[in-house]
């Protein structure tokens, strides 16, 4: 896992670590200070197109990247949102 930290809306679209790694760590760290509640959506992939200007394909990799670090899960149909994937609370 990288170490950055960015700020909001701010990516380096020229550095050395791929946008949607920035874009991940940015919901993360939403979700390590309880902006974003277990089983609360993650932001859609076209809501991440629309803040953060990046292509749908990116978008896709921010939620599996959030899925590899085990604080989200997806349901097919439904969404993303924020809990591990072994013990996903289901949305209310």
């Amino acid at each position: 896992m990288y170490l950055f930290v960015y700020s909001s809306g701010v990516l380096d679209r020229d550095g050395p670590v791929p946008i949607y790694k920035q874009v991940a760590e940015l919901i993360r760290a939403r979700i390590e200070s309880g902006e974003l509640k277990p089983g609360e959506p993650v932001p859609s992939e076209a809501q991440l197109e629309a803040d953060y200007e990046i292509a749908r394909t990116t978008a896709r990799r921010v939620a599996r990247e959030l899925r590899e670090q085990g604080v989200a899960y997806t349901i097919q149909g439904e969404g993303t949102f924020v809990g591990e994937p072994w013990n996903p609370p289901r949305p209310a």
